[in-house]
């Protein structure tokens, strides 16, 4: 690689970088201050460590640091091969935001790789998401097994929500209809799916966890959701952990309460599964 194209790959690489790294756990803090006060070969081994457990922000970064070559030896591969698994992550994303950046980033720096490479580097981000993709999907499966038989099992906790159960601040009773069971079978194939936008419904984001705010965490939690005729949850459980359990129990807890569209068959009101996902960051977080 001339001169030229290697100082054209590192303006591409620093401008998808971000001014700051925002932290999601207590080592990701460290990261963060590593990065502010310039102490950046400090930050480099929270940064892997982390990009291995799963965490899209350092991933992302990680990859980018490979492709700079400035503080760890330069390797165009791997650090393509970390972006792309932040690109592609989907659902076991830890951040939404950080892997629509991640794709920006792809499509600035993949022209600095060959087609041998870019293979390699492929090869190398379908090794680590399958087996994850493969846990998300058995996970999803045991959510809604659990759900349709209205049983715990396999690990999965069920939540009860307001349609079966009294909860504070829920009003199910103007949406009963006499002589019909809430919280009967799930139809499989409505007309229309149940929505979380639509008339009278009632979403209310869940308040940022004082727990998470003292660790500065972040992240995403996917809970699957048995909706009632009603709009009304009957029972919810996590599909994904976000990696922090006040996060993901404040999302659950929250969750339960709320009140969607409900699915359709032949313009009725049926009961449906319905997967949610809920992103906690300190761009959008509510504070008490």
């Amino acid at each position: 690689m001339d001169a030229m194209t290697t100082s054209r790959l590192l303006i591409a690489a620093l401008a998808v970088v971000p001014h700051s790294v925002h932290a999601e756990t207590a080592a990701s803090r460290r990261t963060a201050e590593h990065y502010e006060w310039g102490y950046t070969k400090a930050a480099i081994h929270d940064l892997e460590r982390l990009a291995e457990a799963g965490d899209t922000r350092s991933q992302y970064h990680y990859g980018v640091e490979l492709i700079k070559g400035a503080v760890v030896p330069k390797d165009l591969v791997r650090g393509y091969a970390w972006v792309e698994i932040a690109a592609d992550c989907a659902a076991t994303c830890s951040s939404s935001d950080l892997s629509a950046q991640a794709r920006d980033a792809r499509l600035r720096l993949q022209q600095y790789l060959d087609g041998a490479q870019l293979l390699k580097a492929e090869q190398i981000a379908e090794a680590y998401l399958a087996p994850r993709r493969a846990r998300y999907e058995q996970s999803l499966h045991d959510v809604e097994q659990a759900l349709l038989s209205k049983s715990a099992g396999g690990g999965v906790a069920l939540r009860p929500g307001c349609a079966a159960d009294a909860l504070s601040g829920c009003d199910v009773a103007p949406y009963r209809v006499r002589g019909r069971t809430s919280c009967s079978g799930v139809e499989a194939h409505p007309d229309r799916l149940a929505a979380d936008r639509g008339p009278q419904v009632q979403i209310r984001p869940p308040k940022y966890p004082a727990a998470a705010r003292k660790e500065l965490a972040e992240g995403r939690v996917v809970i699957g959701a048995h909706i009632d005729y009603t709009g009304f949850v009957c029972h919810a459980a996590i599909i994904r952990q976000s990696g922090s359990a006040a996060i993901d129990q404040a999302a659950l807890a929250s969750l339960v309460t709320w009140r969607f569209q409900p699915a359709l068959l032949q313009n009725q009101a049926v009961d449906s599964l319905f997967h949610m996902t809920l992103d906690f960051s300190f761009a959008d977080r509510q504070v008490p």
